[in-house]
C-alpha cells in the first residue's frame, strides 16, 4: 500500500525540503570518518511531534563492508526533523546514499 504523495530531493546546505509524506534523499557526497556522523534537516510539513518517521539506507554507492546506519535523531519541533548518518564501519563513507523516509 503506497501512502501519500512522493518526491525526491537532494540535501543542500545541510538540509533538504520535501512536503510529502514519503520519498528518497539523496546525500551527495558524503565524508563521514569511521565512527563519525554527519546529520542534516529534513524539512517537511507533515511532521509534527506525534509523528512517527521512518527512515532507512535506500542505496550507498561506496565500498564498505559496513553501510552507513540511518536514524531520526530529533522532530520535536513541527515541520522538521534531524536525520543522521553514523559511520560504525571500518573506512570513512566517501560516497553518496539514498534514504528512504516515510512520516506517519
Amino acid at each position: 500500500v503506497l501512502v501519500g504523495s512522493f518526491a525526491r530531493g537532494v540535501v543542500s546546505a545541510g538540509a533538504v525540503t520535501l512536503n510529502v509524506q514519503r520519498g528518497i534523499i539523496d546525500t551527495g557526497s558524503l565524508t563521514t570518518e569511521i565512527q563519525g556522523r554527519t546529520v542534516f534537516d529534513l524539512v517537511n510539513n507533515k511532521i509534527d511531534p506525534n509523528s512517527v518517521i521512518h527512515v532507512s539506507l535506500r542505496r550507498y554507492a561506496g565500498t564498505t563492508v559496513i553501510g552507513p546506519v540511518i536514524r531520526v535523531e530529533d522532530y520535536s519541533t513541527a515541520g522538521s526533523a534531524r536525520i543522521a548518518v553514523q559511520n560504525f564501519g571500518t573506512a570513512a563513507l566517501a560516497a553518496s546514499a539514498s534514504i528512504s523516509f516515510a512520516v506517519l
